[in-house]
């Protein structure tokens, strides 16, 4: 996505690329991600174009690395669709080990 995003040069450029977080839940019973994904090093017009370019191209950079799968993108602007969001799941038990940060792959 990043390369959408940014271009072929994304990653000898940090502060342009997207920050995301990932999620795994209900693995056993119904396996799903949720993510959040920022975008930053731009202006707001350039953040608006990256958006569009995400919601663009989720699905099938989604399905290439899970070909049955889905992506469905929503946009969240207010501090309480994010709380809503991530907060919903919290009386849950935690497992560390489903996350990914965002350095997760990247090498050096």
């Amino acid at each position: 996505m990043n390369r959408k995003l940014v271009g072929r040069d994304w990653l000898k450029r940090p502060d342009n690329r997207i920050f995301h977080f990932f999620a795994a839940e209900k693995i056993t019973t119904n396996p799903h991600w949720h993510g959040l994904v920022s975008f930053f090093g731009a202006d707001a017009a350039e953040r608006a174009r990256q958006g569009d370019v995400f919601d663009e191209n989720a699905e099938a950079i989604w399905r290439k690395l899970v070909p049955a799968g889905t992506a469905e993108v929503k946009s969240m602007k207010t501090h309480a669709e994010y709380i809503s969001y991530v907060a919903r799941s919290l009386c849950l038990q935690v497992n560390y080990d489903h996350f990914i940060v965002p350095d997760e792959f990247l090498t050096k």
